[in-house]
């Protein structure tokens, strides 16, 4: 799965076990308002569970290291961020 750094659609290509390659949409291209998505795709990166490419020119080199990367599984571990959003989810179930 090749896409943007939108958490849901990385956990849903994750949650599928898919190799998952992350390119974040940029304010310097005009694709999004500021580069919230290069944390969000760094994070991700940091667990070793996507690949995040940085440079659309080598988006073949990582199509082919996607290959034979080892992925790791993502593993909600609770910490603070994470704990905040599922407690927001609960209050409207």
């Amino acid at each position: 799965l090749i896409t943007h750094a939108g958490v849901g659609t990385i956990i849903t290509g994750l949650n599928a076990h898919k190799p998952v390659i992350v390119v974040p949409r940029l304010a310097s291209m005009n694709e999004h308002v500021d580069d919230h998505q290069i944390q969000i795709a760094e994070a991700f990166s940091s667990k070793k569970c996507v690949l995040y490419c940085d440079d659309l020119t080598r988006l073949r080199e990582f199509i082919d290291e996607a290959r034979v990367y080892q992925f790791e599984p993502y593993e909600v571990k609770g910490g603070n961020i994470e704990n905040l959003i599922m407690n927001f989810i609960d209050l409207f179930q």
